[in-house]
């Protein structure tokens, strides 16, 4: 009996280092990089506590002082890799350098419906005297008119981008004259009837640098190019409706701009951007002076398709020596816009 004892005490601190070990290889296993997907699982599984008279008899049979460990203790490094797990999750959205709206290629076309304000000059060079003509009230336009456009951006990095964009706006009238109206080498009376044009062709092409870029917002200035192409004339009507004399001006400009521009995502789907650009200068025998600007608001339901609602607004004031003529215009656009936006490539 005595000897069975001893082999029973001899033999149960062995058994209990070696289950010891084995758990403690488990416990090792259970957190190595390979098994971290399965924490949060293992979190919400039932942690069973040794009963106090189990730990109790377990001292007894090995002479060792076993007391029961604390729940917060068992739990403990369950938190600890429950933090650093949410840290990872966390890691890719603060990852991100620049707001979701800086894509690499970004396309955008809409409808524009401007409310125009034109007012134009057209004299000989002989020193003939020529009228200030208002197109809207003098001619009949409307003073709204309804247009496509069109846009691309390409982001070179996180903080360079080249922006190309297009418009063009086509208005005609039929007008009975309240005034007399001398248009380039050609007189109009009072109470004729006229036939008046004003087509124009906009591009722009400029160069931005996001000089602040963080994964809310950005601010950065901008140096470009208007390109206005205008065509303008007046043409007097008969009596039996056809074209009796008209004459017509035409000229090509190209405006230099410099300007700022920012962006803020107000979450991960709306954001709201803004340009505005001005310079005057005179470049070979065009006079030129430029302000444009242009509020939107962006919405994304999908990663890569989006819709926005924009106010744009572009004004030109422009004294053209002509070979033959000279001529002075001063047009201003000022409206809302719908568009759609398909954006691809990777973000910043």
């Amino acid at each position: 009996m005595k000897s069975v004892l001893m082999m029973k005490n001899n033999f149960s601190p062995a058994v209990l280092i070696v289950l010891f070990a084995f758990n403690a290889i488990n416990a090792q296993e259970s957190f190595s990089p390979d098994n971290q997907a399965d924490i949060r699982a293992a979190s919400f599984q039932k942690v069973e506590i040794p009963d106090v008279s189990e730990v109790g008899q377990i001292g007894r049979l090995t002479g060792m002082n076993v007391s029961q460990p604390a729940p917060s203790v068992l739990f403990s490094n369950l938190s600890a890799h429950e933090k650093t797990l949410d840290f990872s999750a966390d890691r890719e959205e603060s990852h991100r350098l620049a707001p979701w709206f800086v894509r690499r290629f970004h396309f955008e076309g809409g409808l524009f419906i401007p409310f125009n304000n034109t007012n134009v000059h057209v004299g000989s060079n002989s020193g003939a005297y020529a009228t200030d003509i208002d197109f809207e009230n003098d001619l009949g336009f409307n003073t709204s008119s309804f247009s496509a456009f069109a846009n691309f951006q390409w982001h070179i990095s996180r903080r360079s981008k080249l922006k190309l964009s297009y418009f063009n706006l086509s208005r005609s009238a039929d007008h009975t004259l309240d005034k007399t109206i001398e248009f380039a080498d050609h007189t109009f009376p009072v109470y004729a009837d006229v036939s008046a044009f004003f087509n124009s062709h906009i591009a722009q092409i400029s160069y931005g640098y996001a000089v602040v870029s963080r994964p809310k917002y950005e601010l950065g200035v901008m140096i470009g190019a208007h390109v206005l192409k205008v065509d303008v004339g007046i043409g007097l009507n008969t009596n039996v409706g056809s074209v009796g004399y008209s004459t017509d001006y035409d000229f090509t400009a190209p405006l230099p701009d410099i300007g700022v521009y920012g962006g803020y995502a107000i979450s991960d789907q709306w954001a709201v951007n803004a340009e505005l650009g001005y310079l005057s200068a005179k470049i070979n025998n065009i006079n030129g002076k430029i302000i444009s600007y242009n509020l939107a608001v962006q919405y994304n339901p999908l990663p890569y398709l989006g819709f926005s609602a924009s106010y744009t607004g572009l004004n030109f004031e422009l004294d053209v020596d002509g070979k033959h003529m000279d001529g002075f215009l001063k047009w201003g656009y000022n409206g809302p816009s719908l568009a759609a936006t398909y954006t691809f490539g990777r973000g910043f």
